[in-house]
């Protein structure tokens, strides 16, 4: 047994790591208040890996260097905020999160975990998650430790559950991610026990998660189980049992928006304020007559809305009734007019009272807060754009310049990308930005081009992560962010697990292709695909192989090579990402390069085989491709003298 642990330590470390993240109370921050518990945690993974790489001499995979390249430019442009720090251990702690969460996402990328095990891990966290929601659903039943903050909103609640987190809003947040996966795993099981399982955990789950009284995860949460509904109907023909899976869950969330007291206020509390006034007092009058919502309006102000009506109507009465009388002389028509006027300005009058007053019931903390945030996150941004104010010395540095940027109350950070601009400078937010972007776009084409599952779940949880961003700084918390990066890791490692294995053979039309060809045994149905330029002669391979083509070009036509080989770059990105090869063969020459590059940023494998026309110089595709090949094959030693780090395989072809 212990062999066994000591062989899959990384494995085993992970289990217990999806499983204690989510459960240590958040009290439980430091040993001896100096220890983070969670770093320390994590950076356990970081002397696996060292153990696993140098000690056990196990083969790791090529981590993409499109994240390494980024994130320690993030890292990197962090620092200069230093030297504004007004505490420098602040800084240093701050500094700790991020590269211990770069360190999360760069070990777990260098293993090759099966798919039991991935599994495995979801479970653990599923398992977990249904832990904390009871905790909080005890916690709610017994009214132990609950927030009162902004409770006033939500009719007939209780309070604001926080169970092992740091906050409701957190805790909320973290639940909403569980769930999203929980709904990829609903939509992967066909087994009845597992299925039941499933919906238990998000049944209890979306209590607690309800319970927190989070209106912006409560909207978010019915707006995903709407999209994966439609995601369903995308792919009906595949999926007609999860269409009423979908719809079972979308009737949960339904039926515990009516049953739990001041759930369906999250609801209303956002309408209003985000939706003009007369708008949302109509829309929510009228789920009220016809949806049985039963709202009350008077806590918006809408009753005096109602008063008003009513006496317009009373008025309009008299007025009609004044007018009746046709027998009256010129004078009473004129009085008639004049009351009628009156009658008018005094309604608008009403009105514009109304308005003002229902306005001042409606004013809400947490907007008010938030704006506060951000009214004094861009003036500190504004004076500080290019160092920031240094990492964690956001609150120490408007407090002691209270009269500069302190308007009204002080605003905590509430928004993840003016919170890091303001402490790293604009260079740093705009990278930050470019992440979670990527994130989004990647997941977003995959889902697109493969229609994948897990893509879909990764593209739906940084849709939500990118709109929290803006309203929480949920990028600083260490219980947080990291359980957000391992359920991202796990479900690509799940995509990686269920695409093809494919093998991309490229190179430019002509001679070299003709020596691609010579490799044709080793092409493998449906298991490799060819591309090369479009020509005469290549389009005729069309009937024999999985093909696909390029611009054709040549650099004798400068001209008009400067606008193919942009064009070429971009349609090897789209044939990148169509079909996701782990290894890129390629006999050169220009054509193949930028695929080479595109591989090798996302960690693949590149094996170039230089031209056997090749004997005294090097081609300038070899020299470019030369130091990012993973085996660089030449064909003739006198060619070691220009690729020393080479292999000799003699005559291929």
């Amino acid at each position: 047994m212990f062999k066994k642990i000591k062989s899959n330590l990384i494995y085993y470390y992970m289990l217990f790591l999806v499983v204690v993240l989510p459960i240590i109370p958040k009290s439980f921050s430091t040993i001896a208040g100096i220890i983070p518990v969670r770093l320390m945690l994590i950076s356990v993974l970081l002397l696996i890996y060292i153990y696993d790489k140098f000690i056990l001499k196990k083969d790791m995979k090529r981590s993409p260097k499109i994240f390494i390249i980024i994130y320690l430019l993030f890292l990197f442009f962090m620092v200069f905020g230093f030297s504004k720090s007004i505490s420098k251990m602040l800084f240093f702690y701050t500094y700790a999160k991020f590269i211990v969460l770069g360190i999360l996402v760069f070990v777990l990328s260098k293993y090759k975990f099966e798919k039991k095990k991935v599994n495995n891990m979801c479970e653990g966290l599923l398992y977990s998650s249904l832990i904390v929601s009871i905790i909080g659903i005890v916690q709610y039943i017994l009214d132990i430790n609950l927030n009162y903050n902004g409770i006033y909103k939500y009719i007939g609640s209780k309070g604001r559950v926080i169970s092992t987190f740091f906050n409701p809003i957190y805790l909320g947040i973290f639940l909403l991610f569980i769930i999203i996966l929980l709904l990829y795993k609903i939509s992967t099981t066909d087994e009845k026990k597992a299925t039941i399982k499933y919906f238990t955990i998000m049944f209890v789950d979306m209590i607690t998660l309800l319970l927190t009284y989070t209106r912006t995860v409560a909207v978010l949460l019915a707006v995903t189980v709407v999209l994966y509904i439609l995601f369903s109907l995308l792919n009906i023909r595949k999926s007609n049992n999860n269409i009423c899976k979908y719809l079972i869950v979308f009737i949960c969330l339904i039926v515990n928006i009516y049953a739990i007291p001041g759930v369906k206020y999250l609801y209303s509390s956002t309408v209003v304020n985000f939706l003009p006034y007369k708008v949302s007092y109509k829309l929510l009058n009228f789920t009220n007559n016809y949806m049985l919502t039963n709202f009350d309006l008077s806590i918006y102000g809408f009753d005096k809305l109602e008063n008003t009506g009513n006496k317009q109507e009373e008025s309009n009465n008299n007025t009609n009734e004044n007018e009746k009388n046709e027998d009256s002389n010129s004078n009473v028509e004129e009085n008639n007019k004049d009351s009628n006027s009156n009658v008018e300005e005094n309604n608008k009058d009403s009105n514009s009272n109304v308005e003002e007053n229902s306005n001042e019931n409606i004013s809400d903390a947490s907007i008010n807060a938030r704006n506060e945030f951000k009214t004094s996150a861009n003036r500190v941004i504004s004076d500080n754009k290019l160092t920031g104010v240094g990492l964690g010395n956001y609150e120490e540095y408007v407090m002691h310049n209270k009269d500069k940027y302190i308007i009204g109350k002080f605003g905590y950070p509430h928004n993840s990308f003016l919170h890091i601009t303001a402490e790293c400078g604009v260079i740093t937010g705009t990278i930050l930005y470019i992440m979670i972007f990527a994130v989004i776009v990647y997941s977003l084409v995959k889902v697109i081009l493969n229609r994948s599952k897990e893509m879909f779940a990764v593209f739906i949880i940084w849709i939500n992560v990118f709109i929290l961003a803006m309203y929480e700084s949920l990028f600083y918390d260490t219980q947080l962010c990291p359980l957000l990066l391992i359920i991202t890791l796990v479900l690509f490692i799940l995509h990686n697990e269920n695409k093809k294995r494919i093998t991309m053979f490229i190179s430019s039309a002509g001679g070299h292709l003709t020596q691609l060809l010579e490799l044709k045994k080793v092409f493998k149905k449906d298991k490799y695909v060819l591309i090369t330029e479009k020509t005469g002669v290549s389009l005729d391979l069309k009937n024999k192989y999985n093909i696909e083509f390029l611009q054709y070009g040549s650099r004798q036509y400068l001209l008009s090579y400067l606008f193919i080989f942009p064009f070429n770059i971009f349609k090897s990105l789209y044939f990148y990402l169509l079909y996701e090869p782990d290894v890129v063969v390629t006999t050169g020459t220009h054509t193949a390069v930028p695929m080479c590059y595109i591989g090798w940023l996302f960690g693949k494998k590149i094996i170039y085989i230089e031209s056997f026309a090749k004997r005294t110089s090097p081609t300038l595709s070899g020299r470019l491709v030369y130091p990012i090949a993973t085996t660089f094959v030449v064909q003739w030693e006198s060619m070691l003298k220009y690729y020393p780090k080479a292999e000799c395989w003699g005559a291929i072809y």
